[in-house]
């Protein structure tokens, strides 16, 4: 082979493992910042996909090394070739300044497509609980006003139960359901809640065996808010993995919150770039 093939061939075996380095890094850079800050970006199919690029990846830049080394060793011992690596050194410093900032571009570029396909996944899960949760409202108003009944009338508190579990069964989306209600504790302010699960006779004891609902400063607040007459909006709230949908309702002289809960499981294919 031609001393200028090797040459070539040399430098097109260095590019290769350079690039697929390269890219190997920022998707490890990727993964990295995507678990510092909690993103969600990936489904699925798309996480597979990665894997099996990376072992790919890794198989070519191994190929590429055994071939690097070998033409190495064939240019190296030709005395011809002094000159030619002088000026392809210099070319390679030129051009190593340009893959570095080319680099840090593409860097940043992945950081910026990580935030905003975090942003829009979480748009995404809340766009979809909500339509969810508004549609089961709809579709089945009258199970809905069974609940305030079920509230009001201490007689039909255990057929509660049935009726969650009945609206929790007609959407595979929701993680959780429950409905929240407010009671006082010694002049403070309380929030029972029941789920689908709670067994009846619990209903009967105080606070529905004091099953308060743990919410943290910024659900209090608009727990707070909608049971002390102030607002009649419904209430979304991302915290923890957790997507919360909170619809308030007002019916038969009680109120009460239902919530509507969708846990964001990391690679699941739901609402995820690439699911």
């Amino acid at each position: 082979m031609k001393i200028i093939n090797k040459l070539k061939l040399a430098n097109l075996s260095s590019w290769i493992m350079i690039i697929t380095i390269s890219i190997i890094s920022l998707f490890y850079a990727g993964y990295i910042v995507s678990v510092i800050f909690d993103l969600n970006v990936f489904g699925q199919k798309t996480f597979y996909f990665l894997s099996y690029f990376f072992v790919f990846s890794t198989i070519l830049v191994l190929c590429s090394a055994i071939l690097n080394i070998s033409l190495n060793i064939g240019i190296i011992a030709d005395s011809k070739i002094e000159k030619s690596l002088e000026s392809i050194e210099s070319k390679e410093k030129l051009i190593s300044k340009k893959l570095v900032f080319s680099i840090i571009s593409v860097f940043a570029t992945v950081i910026i497509f990580l935030f905003a396909g975090d942003y829009f996944s979480k748009m995404n899960y809340k766009n979809k609980l909500i339509n969810e949760a508004e549609d089961v409202i709809s579709r089945y108003s009258e199970s809905v006003n069974k609940i305030s009944l079920c509230l009001n009338d201490t007689s039909k508190i255990s057929e509660l139960p049935e009726t969650l579990r009945f609206i929790s069964l007609q959407k595979p989306y929701f993680s959780d359901f429950i409905v929240i209600t407010n009671e006082q504790f010694q002049g403070q302010p309380v929030y029972p809640y029941i789920n689908k699960f709670v067994n009846t006779e619990s209903l009967k004891k105080p606070f529905y065996d004091y099953s308060f609902y743990k919410c943290d400063s910024d659900d209090c607040k608009y727990l707070e808010k909608f049971f002390s007459g102030k607002t009649n909006e419904t209430y979304f709230l991302f915290s923890d993995n957790e997507y919360k949908f909170y619809f308030p309702f007002d019916k038969n002289n009680k109120k009460f919150i239902l919530v509507f809960t969708k846990n964001e499981y990391r690679g699941d294919g739901s609402g995820s770039i690439g699911s």
